[in-house]
């Protein structure tokens, strides 16, 4: 609750004097840039949103900055304050599909989780006490025997008397 909110207006003012530093070295940068002729264009400052694309493309751009960053938590710290950024053009729908989208990922790394568990769990299950069921195993290996009719087992079987194979 409180410690929350306490780490979030930390992290706010550290963003905000992250941006003024940027500015003032922007501005610097630009003024000692016209002394020398050269024109310094920040990308950020011309960027504008007219559609949905350019939504896509900026959040596929910070998206793989933050997952090349070494800082773990990134992306979560990210989305957080996003979110937090752009409550207030939110609508109670927004936040509802917003909630609904998270929920479903949560549950399928659930089950992506669970499925590796079971798999390591069953390589790691066999013993000298596991009952195994000798039909099931032969089939996962050969294939399921019992597929073949009669007919094609006689058949299979003359044919390999006649071979020698018997």
């Amino acid at each position: 609750g409180g410690l929350e909110l306490a780490d979030e207006a930390k992290e706010a003012k550290a963003a905000k004097e992250a941006a003024a530093a940027k500015k003032k070295a922007a501005a610097a940068a630009s003024s000692s840039a016209s002394k020398s002729g050269i024109q310094v264009i920040d990308q950020w400052e011309s960027f504008t949103a007219h559609k949905s694309a350019d939504i896509d493309g900026l959040a596929a751009k910070v998206g793989k900055k933050v997952n090349d960053g070494k800082f773990k938590a990134g992306s979560s710290t990210m989305c957080l304050t996003l979110l937090k950024a752009l409550a207030d053009q939110m609508t109670k729908e927004d936040l509802q599909s917003i909630e609904k989208l998270l929920t479903q990922m949560s549950r399928e790394k659930a089950s992506s989780k669970a499925d590796t568990l079971s798999k390591e769990n069953k390589a790691n299950n066999a013993g000298r006490n596991k009952k195994y069921d000798v039909h099931e195993e032969l089939d996962e290996g050969y294939g399921d025997m019992d597929e073949y009719t009669p007919e094609e087992w006689a058949a299979w079987e003359a044919q390999q008397r006649k071979s020698g194979g018997w």
